[in-house]
């Protein structure tokens, strides 16, 4: 069975960003990375059509501030030419600038295209197996850095489910929603009201937007911390307005009654309500991650980086997810010494 010191699970916006950090110090022939398409993450295949919430400015300053690595500066370099620093671009353009250099770095690596199914940890050899869903061998490694991203979260509502990622596509949505058909949207931050942006494109459609807490559109110019704010608010100012006339349904979780009554009779659900870990199973169950370190509890010599374990923000009694590419980097940096750390313990760098 080969051996590899060090392997990356996972090639999306964290881990590529997370190679161009390790390449500074350990030599691309002693890692490995593992990625089911190498195509740059959800971020590139899934949301493409979505805008970003910070601007160039706040990405360049984060990416080329002093001490920064040169690989980082360079993705620094090439966003800035994309516009003015106080523009948002879509997402889709950020995570062609890191996959480019992404693709570059990882040719001096070992890539395998293939998706992780399960971890064994052996405290004797104290190397880790890596599983894989095909008829690959497995692999063995002695650091591992998980970098598997999130996934958006589902409820049961015993409704056809449209896909986040199909939801915030207006193409692909107007090939599956119909004239006359009812569609529930739950959850209004971004994604929701983007994705009734797209809905409200499609002729005689009935939509109902599912909220909770006591307003059903959030807002950061009124001081919530992760609010709508841009294209998001101006969509939920016309809502309010009344725009869209007799088309679209507020209705808060609250109510159960009514909110039974249009789950009954919807043709179709779609839920932005945030997303979970799509994290690799550890001797076949869930792994537990430390938010703060990125260490898994219970087993050593492996770190979790990106948003499969973000960092968290606490406002007003609640934890936040951080998701961009300015708290990827933060976390980067805080986990480095550790990583360094567990590489020295391991005898692969000195």
């Amino acid at each position: 069975m080969s051996v590899s010191p060090i392997t990356i699970l996972g090639f999306g916006i964290s881990g590529q960003l997370l190679l161009c950090q390790l390449l500074e110090f350990v030599k691309g022939n002693k890692i490995t990375v593992i990625d089911s398409d190498f195509c740059g993450g959800d971020l590139m295949c899934k949301y493409s059509a979505i805008q970003s919430n910070t601007t160039i400015g706040q990405k360049v300053d984060r990416l080329s501030q002093e001490g920064a690595i040169d690989d980082w500066s360079e993705i620094g370099l090439w966003i800035s030419k994309r516009g003015k620093s106080t523009d948002c671009l879509p997402v889709v353009d950020i995570a062609t600038d890191i996959q480019r250099k992404g693709h570059e770095r990882v040719k001096e690596c070992t890539a395998i295209y293939d998706t992780a199914r399960n971890l064994e940890w052996n405290a004797d050899t104290k190397l880790w197996t890596i599983q894989f869903s095909s008829t690959r061998p497995p692999l063995q490694t002695s650091i591992l850095c998980v970098c598997t991203g999130m996934e958006p979260r589902q409820d049961d509502y015993g409704v056809p489910s449209i896909p986040l990622s199909i939801g915030l596509d207006p193409d692909q949505l107007k090939r599956m929603v119909l004239p006359g058909q009812k569609v529930i949207v739950v959850g209004l931050s971004h994604s929701g009201t983007l994705i009734i942006k797209h809905l409200l494109s499609i002729n005689d459609v009935d939509i109902t937007g599912f909220y909770r807490g006591d307003t059903p559109f959030k807002y950061e110019r009124n001081g919530y911390y992760g609010g709508i704010k841009k294209e998001s608010a101006d969509i939920a100012d016309a809502i309010l307005r009344g725009d869209y006339g007799k088309r679209f349904t507020l209705l808060s979780m609250k109510d159960t009654l009514k909110i039974s009554q249009k789950v009954h009779s919807a043709n179709w659900i779609l839920q932005a309500i945030g997303f979970q870990s799509k994290s690799v199973l550890i001797h076949s169950q869930k792994p537990l991650w430390n938010t703060e370190t990125g260490e898994c509890i219970g087993f050593p010599q492996i770190l979790s980086f990106g948003a499969c374990n973000p960092a968290t923000t606490e406002y007003l009694n609640r934890h936040y997810d951080d998701i961009s590419v300015c708290s990827f980097l933060d976390q980067i940096e805080a986990r480095l010494p550790l990583l360094k750390q567990q590489l020295k313990d391991a005898s692969i760098i000195t």
